[in-house]
């Protein structure tokens, strides 16, 4: 047992360094080469590795800290979302996973000065999966109102304000 546990956390680590691998090469011109590689990839892994969950837990944090990319990342969840729904006839794996990775993120973030540029991106992603109809708009909303809920409450507006005016104001924008 010990022994197949190390074998899988190994076969794990390798399908997440080809995963990043995919990712970290992904552009507008390659795009469909990439994603048919991540497909086979995960289509190819044992399925007591969770794949999907592993794509989602690997994907999500990049494409929150890569905002040029927010938008081929996001296609990319909806493409092998489309592509889940098609095989298996079921509710995403993706789909599920991506939300409770959001929700688990959401409730993880410390909102304070430092956070802001993270915070930021979240929403922006959020927004990049809205516009790809990889999660719906109340969906969507239901989790900016729940990350933006915990932004209104921070006590400490005016440090925040002072340290980058034009992220402050684009969140009030949001809460109000």
């Amino acid at each position: 047992d010990l022994k197949q546990n190390y074998i899988n956390k190994k076969y794990k680590n390798q399908i997440s360094s080809d995963i990043l691998e995919y990712i970290n090469i992904i552009s507008p011109s390659n795009y469909t080469i990439v994603k048919n590689s991540i497909l086979n990839l995960i289509t190819k892994c044992d399925l007591t590795i969770n794949s999907e969950s592993l794509f989602v837990d690997i994907l999500y944090p990049i494409a929150i800290e890569q905002t040029k990319y927010q938008p081929l990342y996001a296609k990319l969840f909806k493409d092998l979302d489309k592509y889940y729904n098609k095989k298996d006839k079921i509710k995403s794996i993706i789909r599920t996973q991506l939300m409770k990775f959001c929700k688990s993120n959401f409730k993880k973030i410390k909102i304070c000065i430092d956070n802001i540029n993270s915070i930021v991106n979240d929403i922006n992603f959020i927004a990049e999966l809205i516009n790809v109809q990889m999660v719906s708009k109340k969906v969507g909303l239901q989790c900016l109102n729940h990350l933006l809920s915990r932004f209104n409450q921070y006590n400490d507006d005016e440090k925040l304000k002072n340290k980058n005016e034009e992220k402050y104001l684009y969140l009030q924008c949001f809460i109000n």
